[in-house]
């Protein structure tokens, strides 16, 4: 492992980092790809801690990355990185696939249609132990099937390309 303390990936409905050491620095650098701008932020799953965060201690959603950083700070963290992670109804439950912490919250929605949620291919983001990835929906729920679900998990979202990490 390296010297570096682990960060804490947080997708809150928002995904970033968080430490209560010394914050882990992003790997981030600015990206263009046909024309378009990006920030692409590196971490490492083996030794940052990618989590979801949808409602606090409350059961209320955090609603902002602002909220989830103000409740991090009572227990003497900080964010290093934070992006949404997923999309929300009005009342801010999950349209699709949502687990935190091991435990499903709300089932995927794989159906088609014209919206952008339900554009295909779409995919799932998901994180085991020391792993992470992206997969075909369709592909990730047959394979998450056989075993307990992965540690955080957000669904669907369009893509053109599969990560080239393996399904967990």
């Amino acid at each position: 492992m390296s010297g570096r303390p682990p960060a804490l990936v947080v997708l809150l409905g928002a995904l970033g980092f968080a430490s209560n050491a010394t914050p882990a620095l992003a790997g981030c650098a600015p990206k263009i790809f046909d024309s378009a701008k990006f920030t692409v932020c590196a971490f490492d799953p083996r030794h940052d801690d990618i989590r979801l965060f949808l409602s606090g201690p409350d059961d209320k959603p955090y609603g902002s990355l602002a909220a989830l950083a103000a409740a991090l700070r009572t227990k003497g963290q900080s964010l290093v990185f934070a992006m949404n992670a997923g999309m929300f109804r009005e009342d801010l439950s999950p349209v699709g696939l949502y687990v935190e912490n091991r435990k499903k919250l709300h089932d995927a929605d794989n159906r088609g249609g014209a919206t952008n949620f339900h554009m295909k291919p779409n995919g799932v983001f998901w994180v085991g132990d020391e792993v992470a990835g992206i997969a075909e929906t369709s592909r990730f729920l047959a394979a998450a099937a056989a075993r307990r679900p992965s540690r955080p998990a957000i669904a669907p979202s369009p893509f053109s390309q599969e990560s080239r990490t393996k399904v967990p």
